[in-house]
């Protein structure tokens, strides 16, 4: 069974990291200088990263190269010029 993948699904600092074709301490790097949205597992040192602020970081610095990676075409939102 393949999950159904949301504007609320999480991603693992890896996961992004994959994405974006980085490490994954230039993902640690962005979420604590504030570039991208990210929080804390409760109890852990793991992060997570909502998909709608990957979206978001992607679109706002010019990554837009990676949005095929996490949303199909068909299903992203024309975005005003």
């Amino acid at each position: 069974m393949t999950e159904k993948i949301t504007r609320n699904t999480t991603l693992t600092m890896g996961q992004v990291a994959k994405i974006c074709e980085v490490c994954p301490k230039t993902v640690h790097g962005w979420i604590a200088r504030g570039n991208i949205k990210g929080y804390r597992i409760p109890n852990s040192k793991h992060r997570r990263i909502l998909l709608r602020d990957l979206v978001k970081f992607l679109e706002d610095n010019d990554m837009s190269c990676f949005l095929d990676k996490v949303i199909p075409p068909p299903e992203r939102p024309n975005k005003p010029r």
